[in-house]
């Protein structure tokens, strides 16, 4: 298992960096009860290594910033394909920010768009969207007077309507979807006040190191989270993929063992990741019990393990 694929599981399991906020389009005069939807874009928002204790629409970062990440995500549910000319996409996006008092701020922001696992530094011309295919988009904003995203309460309205005039079907007509046209979120930044907090900002900081591919910081936040909160079980299934990516495998086991004992370690796909430690050290009898534990037949058991030695040979050859 790679290090990006051990981070797009990270962000299944535990969800505490963030909690994409999903709006259904659909095209007029067809509601999604009465019969599937012909064209449906879902797109959502979210505050980078923020966590969202109230929903999906309420974040809460832990130290003042100079600036604000936000990654929208777009992803065509649509029977038939989708193109966008990014540049028009771009400017059609509108994004306010309000202060605790209501106050408008002013603010610059720039972005980048990440296609297939490619990233641009700017909107490229044109994409084409099949069906049951999507992109990101991360926008950085910053206070246009310089100052830093102090301690307070935010609000961020975001407006796509324009930017969906952009869209077109089969790459020719232009798409006839409905959308809801602005949401909001709001966002509070604030130091810890309690020890279950100060977990839930090294866990975020953790998250973000492991997804930027620096497994040892990783190792060293998730740390943190856990002598602040020795029973955060989230934090000690982190710490296992942190040492995982950083090819630790002996400390991934022991981390790995106590996260089975102490809650369904079924969830989450933690047994397929001892065991690949396990393989890793070259302990399959042990494997194998942690394949069993999982329910696997013993077929499926032996198949596994096959498997399961490529990925070692792959990870060792990088």
């Amino acid at each position: 298992m790679s290090t990006s694929e051990l981070g797009t599981n990270m962000l299944r399991v535990a969800t505490i960096v963030t909690v994409a906020l999903g709006v259904i389009l659909t095209s007029s005069g067809v509601t999604a009860a009465a019969q599937p939807v012909p064209r449906v874009l879902r797109w959502g928002a979210a505050v980078d290594g923020a966590v969202a204790p109230g929903g999906a629409r309420t974040y809460r970062l832990f130290e003042e910033t100079d600036e604000l990440s936000l990654t929208f995500t777009f992803f065509n549910q649509s029977s038939d394909s989708l193109s966008a000319d990014l540049r028009e996409f771009d400017k059609g996006v509108q994004i306010q920010l309000r202060s605790d008092r209501l106050l408008p701020i002013e603010t610059d922001w720039n972005n980048a768009i990440r296609l297939s696992g490619e990233s641009f530094d700017s909107p490229v011309d044109a994409i084409r969207l099949p069906p049951q295919t999507g992109f990101g988009w991360t926008v950085k904003i910053h206070r246009r007077d310089g100052a830093t995203f102090s301690t307070g309460t935010y609000e961020v309205t975001l407006s796509i309507a324009d930017a969906l005039r952009s869209l077109r079907e089969n790459e020719s007509q232009a798409w006839t979807g409905r959308a809801v046209e602005m949401t909001e979120l709001h966002i509070a930044i604030a130091p810890p006040s309690s020890n279950e907090e100060r977990a839930q900002m090294y866990r975020a900081s953790a998250m973000g190191a492991l997804i930027e591919h620096r497994p040892e910081d990783a190792v060293k936040l998730f740390g943190r989270a856990l002598d602040a909160l020795p029973s955060d079980t989230d934090a000690l299934s982190g710490l296992g993929h942190a040492y995982l990516s950083a090819n630790r495998y002996r400390e991934a086991i022991s981390v790995y063992e106590r996260v089975l004992a102490l809650r369904d370690g079924r969830r989450g796909g933690v047994p397929l990741l001892l065991a690949l430690s396990y393989v890793a050290v070259g302990d399959e009898p042990n494997a194998t019990r942690v394949l069993r534990f999982e329910g696997r037949s013993e077929t499926n058991i032996s198949e596994e393990i096959r498997r399961l030695r490529e990925q070692v040979k792959r990870r060792a050859a990088r």
